[in-house]
């Protein structure tokens, strides 16, 4: 990563030095030699995580990706197997609540975390997690079970099969917005996710990088012809006029033709999506409460399937300002639909997927009304129990339903609650993430912003 030394502030440089150590002490570590190194901690030390947190735009993902680059570009020198995985926080609780009830269903009398954890570590023992969040009682609980098992875990020695080299231990890099005791801070059953947070302190070095400073939105390169939320540019342009203007964007043309009747595509998830027309491998053109309402019928899972099917997705609203005490025509929550529209910005985001709104606002006052009041409630209920995962329904960022002991409860952990009903985590991680979305979107509107069609 020492290409990139020119670039970075003083922050970003130690944060670098700091993953740079841990990928000499992971490498000397797999290759079962001495720590040479004067500057890097032993790899059996507890310090063997990174965990770079700090506001939006300030060079987390970009760390963190460059340290994913290396440590398997090193691998791939020395003639070994991958040492890291990259994966945004979403898709990864999607692919761990789906693995899950798998492994539950063709394995009912294994340790479903152990099978877990040793799929994962077979993979590449270092996880590079982007945008680290605790937000349902679902991920929460599941997450503490599964980094408790990651921790501990000690496979099978393998050393005749690769050349004498050591077995790798588990080693997290994780990116987030919030301090690590900070992360659920509003959550019901918070004494669920307490060890856990003890556990990340215990085995993760802390880089803060700089505060209030958005190299999103100071970045030099020009931003594209037609941004991803076209919305009226001026207070008089008519939503007639507007829907042609977006309309002119997806079909390329300056006549669009009448909209084609909706048509319903099946999901892996086995969810039906009504879409209003599509390019298969270009281009997606749906209604935003198709994507976002309807109480929640889309998951994580599905966000991710469609950013990856398709490169360009043009989202037909217009979408309304959202704020938190609203609720749509379908009676779903503001906070319920930013949230999921959040989600869906993050999945666009990490995929390189382009997207293009019908606002009748712009970004900023589209989302500004979803951060939370400063009188927002807390909730608290305790629970401690088994949790386990359904693989239909629910809207938690897996998109899955979470049932404790024999119950099923709604991803705030309350039975028949909403997000937006009780407060707590749901709004004030809403809230949070609303920055994040906006600055996301700034660089979404770059030149050259998006991946090739196919």
């Amino acid at each position: 990563m020492s290409r990139l030394a020119k670039s970075l502030d003083v922050h970003q440089l130690a944060a670098r030095n700091s993953l740079n150590a841990l990928a000499d002490s992971l490498v000397a570590a797999r290759l079962n030699l001495p720590n040479t190194h004067p500057t890097t901690p032993d790899i059996h030390s507890k310090k063997t995580s990174r965990y770079l947190v700090g506001s939006v735009g300030t060079g987390k993902s970009m760390l963190m990706d460059s340290f994913h680059a290396s440590l398997n570009s090193r691998a791939k020198d020395l003639n070994l197997p991958p040492l890291s995985q990259r994966i945004h926080f979403l898709a990864f609780m999607s692919s761990i609540h789906s693995q899950l009830h798998e492994i539950r269903s063709t394995l009912p009398t294994r340790d479903p975390f152990q099978v877990l954890a040793s799929n994962i570590i077979k993979k590449a023992p270092v996880l590079c997690l982007d945008e680290f969040q605790v937000v349902d009682i679902g991920d929460a609980m599941v997450l503490r079970r599964l980094l408790e098992t990651l921790y501990s875990f000690n496979p099978p020695s393998e050393s005749t099969s690769r050349n004498e080299h050591t077995n790798p231990q588990f080693s997290l890099v994780t990116t987030s917005n919030k301090q690590i005791q900070d992360l659920y801070g509003k959550g019901l059953n918070r004494s669920v996710v307490k060890p856990m947070l003890s556990l990340l302190e215990s085995k993760c070095e802390t880089l803060h990088l700089n505060p209030g400073l958005d190299y999103r939105r100071t970045s030099q390169s020009p931003p594209s012809k037609i941004q991803p939320f076209i919305h009226p540019q001026t207070p008089t342009e008519s939503l007639t006029s507007l829907r042609t203007r977006f309309l002119s964007n997806y079909f390329q043309t300056q006549t669009p033709p009448p909209l084609p009747s909706p048509q319903n595509i099946l999901l892996p998830s086995s969810r039906t999506l009504p879409i209003i027309h599509q390019t298969p491998g270009k281009s997606l053109l749906l209604h935003f409460t198709s994507l976002c309402g309807n109480a929640g019928t889309l998951g994580g899972a599905d966000y991710i399937h469609l950013c990856k099917t398709y490169p360009t997705i043009h989202i037909l609203g217009p979408v309304p300002r959202l704020s938190r005490d609203d609720t749509d025509a379908h009676g779903v929550k503001g906070v319920d639909l930013g949230r999921r529209f959040i989600n869906f910005i993050d999945v666009a985001y990490d995929t390189h997927t382009r997207i293009f709104v019908e606002s009748t606002h712009t970004a900023v006052e589209t989302l500004v009304g979803l951060r939370p009041h400063d009188d927002a409630p807390v909730a608290t209920r305790v629970v401690d129990a088994e949790t386990t995962v359904k693989k239909e329904g629910g809207a938690s960022s897996s998109g899955s339903a979470t049932y404790v002991g024999i119950m099923e409860w709604s991803a705030t952990g309350l039975q028949d609650a909403s997000l937006s009903s009780i407060g707590g985590v749901g709004v004030s991680e809403t809230g949070f993430a609303v920055e994040r979305a906006l600055s996301r979107v700034v660089e979404m509107g770059r030149e050259g912003w998006g991946r090739a069609l196919e």
